[in-house]
């Protein structure tokens, strides 16, 4: 029996159809501003800001569901297994916290202050500091005064005003899909030729394979392979059955992963990418798990990050589950990387 879905996306569905008279016209005004913006920046034009430390990005050219928050993570703690004192500068999508630079609190992360990702980032790697900074020139301030000795910017590889000294950017799908356009009628935040900046080029396999290698690239770019592998975060037994809810980009990913982890899925709701949760949202998403006869109401960890507050440690409590990286050539990719932040020329 198949899952029934019950999807809340709308519009906002990045894979959302739009009337081809309105996509295509805005698709073509948002590449052309992409590409004079970029252009500026390649040429000097506009003002970058280079800091005292190191900083290495990790972005992507398409939007959402690369898995840049689970590559942050994975990059931040090799680097303190590697003797450096990295901190995670993150504009804070959708935080309410307002425009000065602020640390997360490990301790109690604020999504709605912070944002999810940074939240997330916050209580999973609670030995390194995350800064919210819509100017992250200003966030590596703060981040200094935390010893910072390298600074990772997470999902920043369309910021240009921070000079980084190596771009990493994640790929996990085709990006020539849907012809390759920009938003709205692509997946595209700037034209493909924007990957001739990335020094590294890592193809995300999210379950359904690895996708192609980009075409375009600089001749010296690097490509590594990496897989996203989801885990649960308490024990979950084989073949319990489950109905998933989601506030993702990707949500077929995070249903497809639960699959692969030898789970029943029962059916799923689906909210927009961090979409704040009310309690009524919730417990609807429970009832019909409930119906269904699942075993377990699931969520995404970047999910649980934006959790009704009053539910936090109340019923319903859902199973969560987390993306791993597990990266081929590992050693070869952090040595480059190091490479580069112990003095290569920026590009």
């Amino acid at each position: 029996m198949t899952p029934r879905v019950q999807d809340h996306r709308g519009a906002r569905r990045l894979d959302a159809a739009w009337p081809v008279a309105i996509a295509l016209p805005a698709s073509w005004l948002y590449g052309v501003g992409a590409r004079v913006f970029h252009g500026l920046h390649d040429h000097g034009l506009l003002r970058h800001r280079r800091v005292s430390q190191p900083v290495v990005s990790v972005g992507a050219l398409s939007a959402g569901g690369s898995g840049k928050t689970p590559f942050t993570r994975w990059l931040t703690a090799r680097l303190r297994e590697r003797g450096h004192r990295p901190a995670i500068l993150s504009r804070g999508y959708h935080a309410q916290g307002g425009s000065e630079p602020r640390l997360v609190n490990a301790d109690r992360p604020d999504a709605v202050r912070d944002g999810d990702e940074p939240a997330l980032l916050a209580r999973t790697c609670p030995d390194v500091p995350v800064i919210v900074a819509p100017d992250r020139a200003r966030g590596a301030a703060l981040a200094a005064g935390r010893g910072a000795s390298v600074l990772v910017l997470d999902d920043g590889f369309q910021h240009r005003r921070l000079v980084r000294d190596v771009d990493i950017v994640l790929v996990s799908g085709d990006l020539g899909g849907r012809g390759g356009w920009v938003l709205p009628a692509g997946p595209l935040r700037e034209p493909i030729a924007g990957l001739r900046r990335a020094e590294v080029v890592v193809l995300v396999d999210r379950g359904g394979g690895l996708p192609a290698e980009p075409t375009g690239l600089d001749a010296s770019a690097r490509v590594f392979q990496a897989r996203l592998v989801p885990t649960a975060n308490s024990r979950i037994d084989e073949g319990a059955s489950v109905h998933a809810l989601s506030g993702v980009a990707d949500p077929a990913s995070f249903e497809h992963g639960l699959e692969s982890l030898g789970l029943v899925l029962t059916g799923a709701t689906r909210y927009p990418d961090h979409h704040p949760f009310t309690r009524l949202q919730v417990f609807e998403a429970a009832d019909r798990a409930s119906e269904e006869g699942a075993d377990h109401l699931a969520v995404t960890a970047k999910d649980r990050a934006r959790w009704p507050s009053q539910l936090v440690d109340r019923p319903p409590v859902p199973a969560v589950f987390d993306l791993d990286v597990e990266v081929d050539s590992e050693d070869l990719l952090l040595e480059l990387v190091e490479s580069r932040l112990a003095g290569g020329a920026p590009r």
